[in-house]
């Protein structure tokens, strides 16, 4: 079957998943699912991989430090797949829309 230019650009736009776009999704998913609740934890944690210490004030606000930026990729990530479905499916990659 012969693809005209308007289905090469929306498969090229969709593509296949990625490795990259994968982990995308899956470490901030997978790092919101495993930090702890104790912000001690956190400084166990980092004294354990880094061999530096870190106060309870520290680790409790790099805590809601890796929260926030882990909610904040997330979101952007559900709205970057919003708008393209909404860009999909109202048309605006068809042929007769382009100038």
């Amino acid at each position: 079957m012969k693809k005209t230019c308007c289905s090469a650009h929306i498969e090229g736009i969709m593509g296949r998943s990625t490795v990259f776009e994968i982990a995308g999704w899956l470490l901030p998913s997978g790092l919101l699912l495993l930090i702890p609740k104790c912000p001690m934890c956190i400084a166990a944690f980092a004294m354990i991989w880094t061999g530096c210490g870190l106060s309870f004030v520290t680790a409790t606000y790099l805590r809601w430090t890796l929260i926030t930026l882990c909610i904040a990729c997330l979101v952007y990530l559900i709205l970057t797949r919003a708008s393209l479905i909404f860009a999909l499916t109202n048309g605006y990659f068809r042929k007769d829309n382009r100038p």
